[in-house]
């Protein structure tokens, strides 16, 4: 799969513009054949789910890989890097840990990898200071976490910078 994907397709990471909001963009990914690590890693998910093939995000801090595991044999694969195999210590050292705790090598949820991937979005939006696309983002972040008081602050401020005074207001109220 990996000389499929990222040789004969050309799926790559982007490393000239990693901020870029189309490297968070599943229909961008496919388009242009470079993403970010973690759109790379759902690409590469699903096509192992087609497949049949057991394979699992990882949610590295920093960065996403994912872990294929058929009970007899695993490993972890960074679609980012081209899809080369990893070792653990490797994950570690793409986490930034200090220590290798295993925790780190947990299995994320689709949920999880969903949120990751509007955070990464937002973040983006947040850096072009597109306002409008940043806010729509944590509308959905409140979506599928409505008990993260942070997003709302965050929201509101960005409401304040689209003149949504009375908006900002509620998401305040309800950050305190």
């Amino acid at each position: 799969m990996q000389q499929y994907l990222f040789g004969e397709l050309g799926f790559r990471g982007n490393e000239t513009e990693f901020f870029d909001s189309r490297n968070s963009c599943l229909d961008q990914v496919l388009q242009r054949k470079m993403g970010i690590p973690i759109t790379l890693s759902v690409l590469y998910m699903e096509l192992a789910r087609r497949l049949a093939m057991p394979v699992y995000g990882i949610g590295l801090p920093r960065h996403f890989v994912v872990q294929f595991d058929d009970g007899n044999y695993a490993t972890y694969i960074d679609p980012y890097n081209g899809g080369i195999t990893i070792t653990p210590q490797q994950c570690f050292a793409l986490a930034g840990a200090k220590i290798a705790d295993p925790a780190l090598l947990q299995r994320a949820s689709k949920k999880d990898i969903a949120m990751r991937m509007l955070q990464n979005l937002r973040a983006a939006y947040i850096r072009k200071q597109d306002w409008a696309r940043a806010a729509t983002t944590l509308d959905w972040l409140i979506t599928g976490a409505p008990d993260i008081s942070a997003w709302y602050k965050q929201r509101a401020l960005l409401r304040i910078e689209l003149k949504q005074n009375q908006a900002a207001r509620k998401d305040l109220e309800k950050y305190l």
